[in-house]
């Protein structure tokens, strides 16, 4: 495999792991010290649901572009 591709997959793992430990770590506040998902939206699940896509798309892209940026 060529560097770019290592890169590519190395930062993609890392923003899948780093997204998966955000998760838990919103509901686990969520949980145990009685936060609800109203903290994080605005009256509107399909707002909640925008953010939370949005952040992982971004989030996404930014790896992708560490990645592609780092192998060059």
């Amino acid at each position: 495999m060529n560097k770019f591709t290592v890169a590519l997959v190395s930062t993609l793992l890392l923003g899948t792991l780093r997204i998966t430990v955000s998760a838990g770590f919103l509901l686990w506040m969520a949980r145990h010290q009685e936060l609800t998902w109203a903290v994080f939206r605005k009256e509107s699940s399909e707002h909640t649901t925008l953010c939370f896509c949005s952040f992982i798309h971004a989030d996404l892209y930014v790896y992708i572009r560490r990645a592609s940026s780092s192998a060059l």
